[in-house]
């Protein structure tokens, strides 16, 4: 979707909003369509406002929480996102934005402890193992930069080889050359590079 396809409904669902404000589906399509016209600030707020007709819905906090990221309300995402964990407390997908929250403020082994509890969940996703490498990249430990690396690695193992995933091939590879980089490992980079390069042809 971009902005033209979701542009003419923004009046049509405020007018219901407005007429039925205490309709919790009503406030969550209204920030969702915020959400894609990059209006973040009423996204949040209706994101917000859906949370106060049903606090429990966990779905809900994690879409307000991506939110508050987004205006740099570090502290109010967190708040979200720690509660839509403990709402569904088995899905590994609500817990990727709270790891990305304590490695954003640094709180590396916190992080590191939500990302495995999500791999236990689930063993197929690429994301856990992706930020994982930022972990230990961030934190910097003895070690951490040889666990960075294969942490990347299961990233792309992991990562589907269709077109559709091509970009985040792109976004992991470069993740994956630079931390050989910065263990002064130069010819390791160009090769991942070039093997991207051949991999685009």
């Amino acid at each position: 979707e971009n902005e033209r396809d979701v542009e003419p409904l923004l009046e049509p669902v405020k007018s219901i909003v407005a007429q039925q404000p205490g309709l919790r589906d009503g406030q969550k399509l209204l920030g969702q369509i915020y959400a894609q016209l990059d209006q973040i600030e009423e996204a949040y707020d209706a994101f917000a406002a859906a949370l106060t007709i049903d606090p429990v819905e966990a779905h809900l906090q994690n879409l307000a929480g991506t939110a508050a990221m987004m205006l740099g309300e570090t502290t109010v995402a967190e708040t979200h996102h720690r509660l839509a964990v403990q709402q569904l407390p088995d899905e590994p997908a609500l817990m990727l934005p709270l790891a990305d929250v304590l490695i954003k403020t640094q709180r590396w082994d916190e992080a590191r402890g939500v990302l495995l509890r999500a791999m236990e969940l689930n063993s197929t996703q690429h994301e856990p193992h992706a930020a994982m490498s930022d972990v230990y990249f961030g934190r910097g430990e003895p070690g951490d930069d040889t666990l960075a690396i294969e942490q990347i690695q299961k990233a792309l193992a992991k990562l589907p080889m269709t077109p559709e995933w091509a970009d985040q091939q792109v976004v992991y590879a470069r993740k994956y050359a630079r931390l050989h980089a910065a263990r002064g490992e130069p010819m390791e980079a160009i090769a991942v590079l070039d093997q991207l390069a051949k991999n685009a042809e």
